[in-house]
């Protein structure tokens, strides 16, 4: 909300400090993919505002990769996955 009112400061600030919060809990129960989505979402936040986009999308891409090989992901986040294979493809260049 706070990036579609021209707050993207605010946003991003608001973003960080949602991350600890969301390690703590993936961190907490590291078998709980719920838990790991979590930090997926908060992870691309990060992305999205632009906040050290590379170094996020491989942090991103391990846990979803890691919850793909023990089959803990839905056809739509094996999607997301691709997406973000594709992400950093593109951030290589």
């Amino acid at each position: 909300m706070l990036t579609t009112q021209h707050k993207s400061g605010e946003a991003l600030a608001l973003y960080r400090l949602a991350l600890p919060i969301r390690e703590r809990l993936a961190g907490a129960d590291p078998a709980n993919a719920g838990g790991q989505i979590g930090l997926v979402v908060a992870l691309m936040r990060l992305v999205e505002a632009g906040d050290d986009p590379r170094a996020r999308l491989v942090r991103v891409l391990k846990i979803l990769s890691d919850l793909d090989a023990e089959g803990k992901l839905t056809a739509d986040q094996k999607v997301r996955m691709k997406d973000v294979e594709s992400q950093l493809a593109a951030s290589a260049k």
